[in-house]
C-alpha cells in the first residue's frame, strides 16, 4: 500500500520547487508548534500562523495534506529560520516527527521537507541520516530537500531515484535535479 501512495504523494509534489513561498509574511507572536502543526482558532488565512485557515482553524504546515498550500507555507518557515530560538524550536520538533521510525512516512517526509526552510548547517545532519532511512518517501524527500540546500548528497540520492521501478517517482526525482539549488550564504 505503501508503494501506490508513494505514486500519488509524487505526482502531487512534482509541481513543487525548492525554495517556494513568501519569505517576508508577517510572523510576530508566532510559535513553531502554530506553524508546524496549527490549531489555533482563525476565520481567515491573515488570522493564522500557519497562513492557512480551514475550518475555522490554523492548519500547521504538517498537518496539510494540500502540497500547494504547503508549498505556500513554505516561505513562512523560511522567516520563522531566521530567528534563531524560533529555528532552534522548529529543528527540534521536526527533528521528533522525522526521527519517529513508527510515525507515518508521509508525515515524517512533510518533515524533511519543512527542514529545507532551515540553514543548510543545521537541516544538512539531520537530512543526510534520512537518506537511509527505512521509508521511500522520507529518502526521497530528504534527498530532494538536500539538493534544494545545495547539499551534493541530496543530488547523489535523487539520481540514484531516476532508476526507480516507479516511473512518478523518476518523474520527480528528474523535475527535482531540474532545479537550481538556491545559492546558500552563511546568514542562512
Amino acid at each position: 500500500m505503501v508503494r501506490g501512495s508513494l505514486v500519488l504523494w509524487c505526482c502531487g509534489v512534482l509541481a513543487a520547487g525548492c525554495r517556494p513561498g513568501d519569505p517576508d509574511a508577517g510572523l510576530d507572536g508566532v510559535t513553531a508548534e502554530s506553524l508546524l502543526f496549527g490549531g489555533e482558532p482563525c476565520r481567515a488565512d491573515a488570522e493564522c500562523a500557519a497562513g492557512h485557515c480551514s475550518l475555522g482553524m490554523c492548519v500547521g504546515f504538517l498537518m496539510n495534506s494540500v502540497e500547494a498550500v504547503r508549498i505556500a507555507q513554505h516561505g513562512r518557515l523560511r522567516r520563522a529560520a531566521r530567528d534563531p530560538d524560533l529555528r532552534r524550536r522548529m529543528g527540534d520538533a521536526l527533528g521528533q516527527v522525522l526521527g519517529d521510525a513508527d510515525g507515518d512516512p508521509f508525515l515524517r517526509a512533510r518533515a524533511a521537507h519543512a527542514l529545507s526552510a532551515m540553514p543548510v548547517a543545521e537541516a544538512g545532519p539531520i537530512l543526510g541520516e534520512r537518506l537511509g532511512d527505512p521509508e521511500e518517501p522520507v529518502r526521497l524527500q530528504a534527498a530532494r530537500s538536500l539538493h534544494c540546500l545545495g547539499d551534493p548528497r541530496g543530488t547523489a540520492a535523487l539520481r540514484a531515484f531516476l532508476e526507480h521501478e516507479s516511473p512518478a517517482v523518476r518523474a520527480m526525482a528528474r523535475y527535482a535535479l531540474e532545479q537550481e539549488s538556491p545559492p546558500v550564504t552563511a546568514s542562512e
